[in-house]
């Protein structure tokens, strides 16, 4: 009797808050956004800026003519150049170097933006890339959406123990959203979805 009556008064605690939460946003503020990245690739490493953007906006605005510069640990610096409105490029000749340090400049506007210095660590070791086929419910429909799910396996090479995210690019004329990676060291158990 006693549940009952706990699983009474749970299920009016569930259904008693059903009062839609309306906000309105009165301001936005305009800051600078960074999105960038540096590998051990010979080629071009992209850096865009943009600005944030309110909620009824559906893109952000690109953060044009602005000044970047990669600077490694030597005080070597490496300008980027603007090849579309925001998107910033090293010649396709750069690389970065594993274990050098890099800190990131950019100036624009009057103000200048330095980054924390980062250190580009060694990269994993693939032990494994492999797929498995999965179905999912449609969110429009009764069907089943179809898919594959990608899995790499991997060995961290400085033998630190610890987990990072690994970025990965696809390149095989299709693209495919939402690509993730998570690296785990070989002793750990393969997770099932």
């Amino acid at each position: 009797m006693k549940r009952f009556w706990h699983a009474w008064i749970l299920l009016l605690t569930l259904l008693g808050c059903v009062d839609p939460f309306e906000f309105q946003v009165t301001e936005t503020a305009k800051v600078l956004v960074v999105e960038s990245s540096l590998t051990n690739e010979r080629t071009a490493h992209m850096t865009r800026l943009s600005y944030t953007f309110s909620l009824e906006t559906s893109e952000p605005e690109p953060a044009s003519g602005a000044l970047v510069t990669i600077e490694d640990g030597n005080g070597n610096r490496q300008t980027l150049q603007e090849n579309t409105s925001g998107v910033y490029q090293t010649d396709s000749s750069f690389a970065g170097v594993v274990g050098e340090s890099y800190t990131l400049h950019i100036a624009l506007d009057g103000q200048e933006f330095i980054s924390s210095t980062q250190v580009l660590p060694v990269p994993a070791m693939i032990d494994s890339v492999y797929g498995r086929y999965f179905e999912l419910p449609s969110t429009e429909d009764a069907t089943n959406e179809l898919g594959v799910q990608l899995f790499v396996d991997a060995t961290a090479t400085d033998n630190s123990g610890n987990y990072r995210f690994e970025r990965v690019r696809f390149e095989a004329g299709r693209y495919l959203l939402n690509p993730a990676c998570i690296l785990k060291q070989a002793s750990d158990p393969i997770e099932e979805y």
